[in-house]
């Protein structure tokens, strides 16, 4: 009887544990579509001065066709980009998940990926942003909840990707899994910060090109004869052989690899 009752607590507390890894595992799917959407927006803004689209960025539909995306695939999440200021953006949608913090730069802009558990053309998530799904959307896997259930992983709640990042880390209202407040699952976070903390589970170091390529107001294309970047998302070999270096790393990859 105590064998038992012993081993009933342990599952009591090892349960919930789990079912969080797995709902952290599930949202971290979002995390490449909201990195591509944002990398696409910044090179729209670099290229015509100005954030996209007209039409309406909480359209799925409008955002594939202006920036060529491939969000149709992801079935769990509506994707809506997020901008209050016309003098930024072609068209304003929404407002921001949560207000700066004192120290944060001002938004730019936020990408969120709404949770979606049926496949209605429409969801509705925080601050009752209406998203409207891909005509080509693949409908959902099944694992988030309904909307009412008040579970952590319901339908409505968004993962939210903020440019500029705050430097602190994530704003307090946006930060962590959501409780019955909250209507958002993870905060603010850049690119870098995620990367880095899946490196950091995988046991492995992230060589973010930036450190060594950009200061605060560009990045370099080329080092005295060396072509750094072919296109907007790849290096030349030469350009990674030299972020390599300038990141101290390209000797130990190498002892690594022996």
């Amino acid at each position: 009887m105590v064998s038992l009752s012993i081993i009933g607590i342990l599952f009591a507390v090892a349960i919930p544990n789990f079912r969080a890894h797995v709902l952290d595992s599930r949202l971290e799917a979002a995390v490449p579509y909201l990195a591509q959407i944002q990398a696409k927006q910044r090179i729209h803004f670099i290229e015509n001065g100005e954030y996209c689209c007209t039409g309406g960025t909480a359209s799925e539909d409008t955002l594939d066709a202006q920036l060529g995306l491939r969000i149709e695939e992801a079935g769990d999440f509506c994707f809506a980009f997020v901008c209050t200021d016309g003098t930024l953006c072609a068209a304003t949608t929404g407002s921001f998940i949560a207000a700066a913090e004192t120290g944060d730069a001002t938004p730019e802009f936020e990408v969120w990926a709404i949770l979606r558990g049926d496949t209605d053309a429409t969801v509705t998530g925080p601050n009752s942003l209406v998203c409207t799904a891909h005509t080509d959307k693949r409908p959902p896997t099944g694992w988030v909840a309904g909307g009412s259930s008040g579970e952590a992983g319901r339908e409505g709640l968004a993962v939210v990707m903020r440019y500029p990042p705050p430097p602190n880390g994530p704003d307090t209202v946006t930060s962590a899994r959501s409780n019955g407040n909250n209507n958002v699952i993870y905060g603010d976070c850049s690119k870098l910060d995620m990367l880095a903390a899946a490196g950091e589970k995988a046991g492995v170091d992230v060589a973010w090109p930036a450190e060594v390529l950009c200061d605060d107001t560009r990045c370099r294309t080329r080092d005295g004869d060396t072509i750094l970047y072919v296109d907007n998302g790849h290096m030349t070999r030469e350009g990674a052989r030299y972020v390599l270096d300038r990141l101290g790393l390209r000797e130990r990859l190498r002892a690594s690899a022996d």
